[in-house]
């Protein structure tokens, strides 16, 4: 079999930047440290093909951020607030993801990781003006 090793490797790898993707499967999981979590596996659209991404969202206070920014680019935003988001209210939902490339600090390899979930801002409403310029009668 012939093959050429560092084409593979180089292959493997997405290049950082922005991609659309799909949510294909999602699961409730504990973390070795006992806290919850969502494992999710992406779908991120490149082009003509569909790579695989998979996505761990620790629910821990220093990583809510992570969390709630990936509801707020599927639209979950509602279940969130609530406190209820479910694995099976992620599968199907679609967003943009921001990809970069991660150094293993103890095997030197390089990976993708995903960096952030990408969302629209909602702008705040202005304030309610009671003052109409009519005159007072």
């Amino acid at each position: 079999m012939d093959f050429n090793a560092q084409q593979m490797r180089a292959d493997a790898l997405i290049q950082e930047g922005r991609y659309k993707f799909v949510v294909k499967d999602a699961r409730e999981k504990r973390s070795a440290t006992g806290n919850d979590m969502l494992n999710l596996k992406l779908g991120l659209k490149i082009g003509d093909r569909e790579v695989t991404q998979w996505s761990s969202l620790i629910l821990i206070p220093k990583m809510f951020w992570k969390f709630e920014h990936f509801c707020k680019a599927v639209g979950l935003t509602d279940k969130m607030e609530a406190g209820r988001v479910m694995a099976q209210d992620c599968l199907g939902r679609e967003g943009e993801v921001e990809i970069v490339q991660k150094t293993d600090n103890l095997t030197g390899e390089l990976s993708n990781e995903v960096k952030d979930y990408i969302f629209e801002a909602q702008p705040e409403e202005p304030p309610v003006s009671l003052n109409d310029d009519l005159p007072n009668f």
